[in-house]
């Protein structure tokens, strides 16, 4: 998932926009991949609100 997206690469306004359409799989992932790798606060806020309203 990290690599499809090019997450590494990614700004805070590319990520807004391309989080929308992933589900909370995906989204786990992502913010388990920040917490280990770069930990910037945020990208983590924006990844776990978005986690928080996407259906389970």
């Amino acid at each position: 998932m990290v690599r499809r997206l090019d997450y590494p690469e990614l700004t805070l306004a590319q990520l807004r926009g391309r989080i929308g359409s992933l589900g909370a799989a995906d989204l786990r992932d992502l913010v388990a991949y920040e917490q280990q790798h770069r930990a910037r606060p945020p990208f983590l806020t924006m990844l776990e609100n978005r986690l928080e309203r996407a259906p389970q």
